[in-house]
C-alpha cells in the first residue's frame, strides 16, 4: 500500500469530525430539551421525553465511534509518514487496544475496519436525525 493511500484514508476519516459536530449539535439540543420544561410550566410527554433521550444516547454512542475513527485517521496519518506496522501493533496490544490476534492482519483489511467505523458514526448520526424528526413530527401534531 502505498503512502498515498494511507493519506487518503486519514483524509477520508477525518470526514468523521464534520458527523460529529452536527451530532454534538442535535445532542445538545435534546439535552436543552431535557431541561427546559423543569424550568418551565411546559410539560413534555414521556413520549417525547423518551425520544429525547434516545437521542441523548445515540449521541453519546457516535462520540464513542468519533472517537475512534479519529484515532484511525491519526494513526494511517502517522503511517504515511513512517510505514510501521509492527511497532504500531506492539504499541496498540501494550496499551490494551487490540488483542494480539489482530495484529499483522493486511492494510486493506485495516482500512476496511476503520471505514466501517466511519460508517457506523454516520449512521448514528441519521438515526439521531431520524428522532428529531419524529419528535418534531409529534410536537406539530399537538
Amino acid at each position: 500500500m502505498t503512502a498515498q493511500v494511507l493519506v487518503v484514508v486519514s483524509i477520508v476519516l477525518d470526514q468523521g469530525r464534520r458527523i460529529h459536530g452536527m451530532s454534538s449539535a442535535i445532542t445538545v439540543a435534546a439535552l436543552i430539551g431535557c431541561v427546559l420544561p423543569a424550568l418551565s410550566e411546559y410539560r413534555m410527554s414521556l413520549l417525547s421525553l423518551g425520544i429525547l433521550g434516545a437521542v441523548i444516547a445515540v449521541g453519546v454512542i457516535e462520540l464513542w465511534f468519533a472517537i475512534r475513527v479519529s484515532i484511525d485517521a491519526a494513526l494511517f496519518r502517522r503511517l504515511a509518514r513512517v510505514p510501521d506496522w509492527r511497532t504500531l501493533d506492539e504499541a496498540l496490544i501494550n496499551l490494551g487496544m487490540i488483542p494480539v490476534e489482530k495484529t499483522g492482519q493486511p492494510e486493506a483489511v485495516r482500512i476496511a475496519g476503520a471505514r466501517r467505523l466511519l460508517r457506523f458514526q454516520a449512521v448514528a448520526l441519521i438515526a439521531q436525525i431520524g428522532l428529531a424528526v419524529i419528535l418534531a413530527v409529534i410536537g406539530a401534531t399537538k
